[in-house]
């Protein structure tokens, strides 16, 4: 019995992003989120914890450490800030070193198994860095764009999105719509005074299901989403099962002369005015003129590759549908 190949499949992973204020007495409350929500990756900005501070691993050591693992990475020479990232040990996470030193904001970048890049962002919040800020994320963005074709982007940015007069704000989504990332959290405060300062932006995967819920540990709320991966996989599938190739039509433009095209379209128009004086029966010579003109200087071809790209975006949307 012949096979064919040809399946989807799909990766979801559950998240959460959190402004933390110092993880300091809070590792019992993050273990609650993580378990009640059954997340996968949990990233913290403004953790505060360096391996260094004396208490460390008294803070650290209730992190469910069967089932989890901590990639911290601490604010260099300074109090405060840092970035770390929960997340299930059965995944292989690495933190990537990546040649950049901004002056404006504190990031750390994990690729998660070869799957998806999350770029981890956190500003401080002096007004006078915002101008500064901007050229730095746009300079890290393009540069990370040439390596990684799936990038999460996520953290606490200190820009008012709820603002429609927030210049900065406004440069910041069309830094991310010039790299065609999508901004995620429109409408929503994530912090307890109103504002809307924290973000998740994709690009190349798809972001569903956000939510923002107070937790009641920080000023900040944690920012709930899944993220989904549609690829393809090699299963075997009878042949007896798969239908007859469908065949689609469309014309060879590389075939048309333009020169000769136009003569022809210039002699039949002049023929047309010699021999039509009504304007409506003239049109509707035209209007036919243009397709037969077309059928002799870019005749019509069948291409069974055409079929086969369009019953797999088929396939795709079927798939993704399972998780709406």
């Amino acid at each position: 019995m012949a096979l064919t190949y040809v399946t989807v499949f799909s990766y979801v992973f559950q998240l959460c992003v959190l402004n933390i204020q110092s993880a300091r007495n809070k590792v019992g409350d993050l273990n609650d989120i993580i378990s009640e929500r059954n997340l996968d990756f949990m990233v913290l900005t403004e953790f505060w914890l360096k391996p260094t501070d004396p208490d460390y691993f008294v803070h650290t050591n209730d992190i469910d450490a069967d089932n989890y693992a901590l990639l911290n990475h601490p604010r260099n020479n300074k109090r405060g800030g840092g970035i770390a990232l929960i997340h299930r040990n059965k995944y292989s996470v690495k933190h990537v070193a990546i040649d950049f030193k901004p002056k404006t904001f504190e990031y750390a970048v994990f690729n998660v198994r070869s799957l998806f890049t999350i770029l981890a962002v956190y500003r401080p919040p002096p007004l006078k860095t915002r101008e500064g800020f901007i050229t730095e994320f746009d300079q890290l963005v393009s540069l990370l764009s040439l390596d990684y074709n799936r990038l999460l982007i996520c953290g606490d940015v200190n820009l008012h999105f709820e603002k429609n007069s927030d210049l900065y704000a406004r440069q910041f989504l069309q830094c991310l719509s010039d790299s065609e990332f999508t901004y995620h959290v429109r409408g929503q405060a994530t912090h307890k005074l109103g504002g809307s300062l924290d973000v998740v932006c994709t690009h190349g995967l798809t972001c569903r299901s956000l939510s923002v819920e107070d937790a009641q540990i920080s000023d900040h709320f944690p920012l709930f989403f899944d993220l989904c991966i549609l690829g393809r996989k090699q299963m075997p599938v009878s042949s007896s099962n798969v239908g007859t190739p469908r065949y689609y039509q469309f014309r060879d433009y590389s075939t048309l002369k333009s020169e000769k095209f136009v003569d022809h379209i210039s002699a039949n128009c002049q023929d047309l005015l010699s021999r039509e004086a009504d304007t409506n029966t003239m049109a509707g010579s035209v209007y036919k003129m243009f397709p037969d003109s077309l059928d002799k200087f870019a005749s019509s071809v069948y291409h069974k590759d055409i079929a086969e790209a369009k019953q797999f975006g088929q396939q795709l949307e079927r798939q993704c549908g399972k998780y709406k």
